[in-house]
């Protein structure tokens, strides 16, 4: 009987220990992940399934409208994913909406413009 109530006590005492380490840490068991890292979250998921289909010139535009998205969604000046997203700097110094329409194709743009546009709403 006293070994087991020793055993209970030992126990419990392991418990607040861990509990006090976690807390001094100042680690969360949980933390829900901001509105840029879900975002940035879904562009990479993007690009990881279609990496087979996509260049290195590609690339580098989906990541240039990976940082422009982010920054659009904590100025909120226009539709995030427009169309004429591509008219606006920094994409004009690239080239703007031609370069892009060179790059992909115009039909694939759009598809792919809608998909990124319904993983960031869904995000």
């Amino acid at each position: 009987m006293v070994v087991r109530r020793i055993h209970l006590a030992q126990g419990v005492r392991g418990t607040h220990r861990l509990a006090h380490r976690l807390r001094s840490r100042g680690t969360r068991p949980f933390q829900i992940p901001t509105r840029e890292q879900r975002i940035e979250r879904a562009f990479n998921t993007w690009v990881a399934e279609h990496s087979s289909s996509i260049n290195p010139e590609q690339a580098k535009m989906l990541a240039l409208l990976r940082n422009v998205v982010l920054a659009a969604g904590k100025e909120t000046k226009y539709e995030v994913l427009d169309p004429t997203i591509f008219t606006r700097p920094p994409f004009t110094f690239l080239g703007g909406r031609t370069r892009i329409e060179g790059l992909f194709g115009r039909e694939r743009l759009s598809s792919i413009m809608e998909e990124l546009r319904q993983l960031i709403a869904s995000a």
